[in-house]
């Protein structure tokens, strides 16, 4: 009659004695106290901290996770695009293709004005579709360095703060940078 039965007997409208079972009717309360003398006199927190301060188990938990995140950075995850849920799959490949052709930081030719100036007249305003249609190359920095361009001059300018920076450094407000 500890453990069974699980709900009341009852015979003509009378509860019938142990039932239910002393644990079932007592579950809650047990749980309480259990807890409650595990934590006062086996296992308490001061024990725990003791533990956790060790540099042996500093040792095996983190040799543990390096095993179980090495694991999971290890595994072949195919392309990116492959992790991406499908329904975003277009957003996501416009987004490579705008970041793939994002001009960091350009010179052109001016053989090139017309060209942006019509794209920007038209309202189309992607910088990664005019340089689709341009011819392009990448520059290493030693080379524009020889052809006189100060590292400065790449810097962006985004916010009003960014082009009062500038300001200040060019001091002469020509815009020349030192």
């Amino acid at each position: 009659m500890l453990f069974r039965p699980l709900k009341p007997w009852r015979v003509f409208g009378i509860r019938l004695p142990l039932t239910p079972g002393i644990i079932p009717a007592k579950r809650h309360e047990l749980a309480t106290r259990m807890g409650e003398m595990v934590g006062s006199h086996l296992l308490t927190s001061a024990d725990v901290g003791r533990v956790l301060e060790r540099d042996s188990f500093r040792r095996e938990l983190k040799g543990a996770v390096a095993e179980k995140l090495g694991g999971f950075l290890d595994r072949e995850l195919g392309p990116v695009e492959s992790l991406v849920p499908a329904l975003y799959r277009g957003r996501f490949r416009d987004l490579g293709a705008l970041l793939r052709w994002q001009a960091v930081s350009a010179v052109f030719r001016r053989r090139a004005l017309r060209l942006i100036r019509a794209s920007l007249v038209s309202g189309d305003n992607a910088v990664y579709r005019v340089l689709k249609r341009l011819r392009t190359r990448v520059l290493p920095w030693a080379e524009l360095a020889r052809a006189g361009f100060s590292p400065r001059v790449f810097d962006n300018m985004n916010t009003p703060a960014d082009y009062e920076a500038v300001r200040r450094m060019t001091g002469d407000g020509r815009g020349t940078i030192r």
